[in-house]
């Protein structure tokens, strides 16, 4: 999630040149105000089941 939230600020605000060092925090907090107040969600779609079966072979279980 912590990717997703990074890459969407990336792309919507500083993207484009920074003209002081508080203009970022404006605008970080100026976008998470907005998706807080529309509640925005993430809607996932790499089940737990798909992980146990595509990530089997690189970790084992500790029954194994």
């Amino acid at each position: 999630m912590a990717e997703i939230k990074f890459s969407v600020l990336d792309r919507r605000c500083l993207d484009w040149r920074i003209l002081g060092a508080e203009t970022p925090h404006q605008e970080v907090a100026a976008r998470e105000r907005a998706r807080n107040a529309c509640a925005a969600s993430t809607k996932w779609q790499f089940t737990t089941d798909d992980a146990h079966t595509k990530l089997a072979q690189p970790y084992p279980s500790i029954e194994d």
